[in-house]
């Protein structure tokens, strides 16, 4: 459908879909607006029934969008995210990879890869372990992006501080270098 926002003025825009989709019953999607031009859909998600994607929203592959979640315009959903049943997710907000946003939970702001997050308001309650395990992890890197949360969730002090400890005291792998680069390009900041 076209974009529910009062700044398209019927500009040509597109959806572009990817391959292996499932989307469920009264699942609705809407074209881009002149900000992306484009809503993008990866391949081989699942969109359970009643799910919204707005506007500009870019959705990644192997993804899992629960019951009446609803997606607001310009969201990214990286790769292998699952969102629970009537997840809100704020405009402009972007959920990393291999996360679990648990049911009924607002998301209004950025949910970090790798994490478990869930209650009202929402709250960072620690890996999703599961997950983890489920798609292969080691534990000696589950273990790594563990203490990196550690470092930047509970201890006190600035995060540059933080980010530059995890740096200097976890071995740099694709899975740290993902969340500190997640973290350093948030423009809404991040689900504690």
């Amino acid at each position: 459908a076209i974009p529910q926002d009062l700044k398209f003025h019927g500009e040509e825009t597109t959806v572009e879909i990817g391959n292996d989709n499932t989307f469920r019953e009264n699942v609705t999607i809407n074209s881009g607006t002149a900000a992306k031009n484009k809503t993008v859909v990866g391949s081989n998600n699942l969109f359970m029934e009643g799910v919204h994607i707005a506007h500009d929203d870019i959705i990644g592959n192997e993804c899992i969008i629960g019951n009446g979640t609803k997606l607001a315009g310009e969201v990214t959903i990286d790769d292998r995210a699952i969102l629970s049943a009537n997840v809100l997710v704020h405009q402009f907000t972007r959920i990393g990879s291999y996360c679990m946003v648990g049911g009924g939970t607002k998301v209004p702001q950025d949910v970090l890869p790798y994490s478990l997050i869930a209650r009202e308001p929402g709250a960072f309650c620690g890996l999703n372990i599961v997950g983890l395990r489920r798609r292969g992890f080691e534990r000696n890197i589950i273990n790594n992006i563990h203490r990196a949360y550690q470092i930047i969730i509970q201890e006190s002090g600035l995060l540059k501080d933080q980010l530059k400890k995890v740096e200097e005291e976890i071995p740099l792998s694709s899975e740290i270098e993902y969340i500190l680069d997640f973290i350093r390009t948030s423009k809404r900041g991040f689900i504690r």
